[in-house]
């Protein structure tokens, strides 16, 4: 199962593309390749369970220092995002580690704005606000993520009809950056779409 809407070119390997997902075993893996056709593929297990871990949700970005990084949500209950790294082009990963960003164990979307600077959009709580607040977390350099803009906050959100999984607040967002802007989708409370945009410039500000 893809994470994301489209793979995107890999910096150190010209001409692949990266892909990440979960496989069968709820492992989070990337797929990387695509050179030089459909079977041209390489199936990477960052995170196995059979290894003990239940991280999930993998998103993706090129830090200043073209190291790329995978963030991921953990379903362990640490409520907190882990992190692996390739500091060779996708070619070989380290182990998972824990960040100190908070997390609501909720899905999540990073992408790279440009000039080293990185967008997380997240639920960045550990406490009972949960996933009643949506917000972008902005670092100039994809290691210290030191400015947090507001995008929904709501302690009141909840679902107006009842329904299997169903959760309050504002979830499963996607991002893309268009016209100078950052548009990020989500759903509200499971069961409504909406949609947010934030000026580039705004996320620039303070560097």
């Amino acid at each position: 199962m893809d994470q994301e809407p489209r793979s995107r070119p890999m910096p150190g390997q010209p001409g692949a593309w990266l892909w990440p997902g979960v496989d069968r075993e709820h492992s989070p893996v990337l797929a990387i390749g695509g050179r030089h056709g459909l079977d041209d593929w390489r199936r990477v297990v960052i995170a196995p369970r059979s290894a003990g871990y239940k991280l999930s949700e993998p998103s993706w970005f090129v830090a200043a220092d073209r190291t790329i990084r995978v963030l991921l949500r953990d379903d362990g209950g640490s409520r907190r995002l882990f992190i692996v790294d390739s500091r060779d082009g996708g070619r070989t990963w380290a182990a998972p580690q824990p960040t100190n960003m908070p997390d609501a164990q909720s899905k999540f979307v990073a992408l790279d704005l440009g000039d080293g600077l990185v967008a997380l959009v997240s639920s960045p709580t550990r406490d009972q606000t949960k996933r009643k607040l949506l917000a972008v977390c902005v670092s100039a350099d994809g290691r210290v993520f030191d400015r947090v803009l507001k995008l929904r906050h709501d302690e009141q959100a909840k679902p107006r009809l009842p329904g299997m999984h169903k959760a309050a607040g504002f979830q499963y967002p996607n991002a893309i950056v268009a016209d100078g802007r950052l548009w990020v989708v989500y759903s509200v409370n499971k069961e409504d779409i909406e949609l947010s945009a934030v000026p580039v410039q705004a996320l620039h500000a303070g560097r």
